[in-house]
C-alpha cells in the first residue's frame, strides 16, 4: 500500500514574496480606482461644488411675532376701538411676497379684520398696526394673525 505524501510546503521566503506581490497588485488596483476620484475632488471645476456642500447655508425663515406682547389687550370694551401690532421679517434669502390675514373669533365665529398683501426684500421687515372693535359684551375673543402660504400663525385671547 502506498503512503499519501502531501506536496512539499513552499519555503517561507517564497510565501512572503508571493504575499508581497499579491498585496502590491491589490494596492495598485485600489490606487487606480481611487486616483481618478481624488483627482475629481482636487480639480478646480469641483471646488464650487465642494464649497457649497461643506459650507453651512443660512436658514431660510420668516419671523412673525406680536410687538410688545405684554400689552396685548386682555379686556376689550365693546364698541371701543382697540389696537395691537405685529411684526414680519423676511429671512428667506430672496424677495418674498406675503399675504397676512387677521381674523377675530367671537365666541368661535370668525370675522376677518384685515387682509394685507406686501412684499419684502431679504432682511427687510414690516410692523403692521391693527385697529378693531367688538360690538358685543361678554364675548370670548381669539385674534389670529396668519401667513397662510408659510403655514405660520400667532394668536392671543381676550374678552369683551
Amino acid at each position: 500500500m502506498e503512503q499519501f505524501n502531501p506536496a512539499p510546503r513552499m519555503p517561507v521566503k517564497r510565501r512572503r514574496k508571493r504575499l508581497f506581490i499579491v498585496t502590491a497588485i491589490s494596492a495598485c488596483a485600489a490606487i487606480g480606482i481611487l486616483v481618478p476620484s481624488v483627482h475629481w475632488l482636487i480639480s478646480p471645476n469641483s471646488q464650487p461644488a465642494i464649497a457649497a456642500a461643506t459650507q453651512k447655508q443660512p436658514e431660510k425663515l420668516t419671523e412673525l411675532y406680536f410687538n410688545s406682547p405684554q400689552y396685548l389687550p386682555k379686556n376689550i370694551n365693546p364698541k371701543k376701538l382697540t389696537s395691537f401690532s405685529y411684526h414680519v421679517t423676511n429671512q428667506e434669502s430672496v424677495k418674498t411676497s406675503y399675504l397676512a390675514v387677521v381674523t377675530v373669533y367671537e365666541n368661535g365665529k370668525p370675522r376677518i379684520l384685515e387682509q394685507d398683501a406686501f412684499t419684502l426684500v431679504n432682511g427687510a421687515n414690516r410692523d403692521i398696526l391693527i385697529h378693531f372693535s367688538t360690538p358685543f359684551a361678554g364675548t370670548n375673543l381669539e385674534i389670529v394673525v396668519a401667513l397662510p402660504q408659510f403655514n405660520q400663525e400667532i394668536h392671543f385671547r381676550s374678552q369683551s
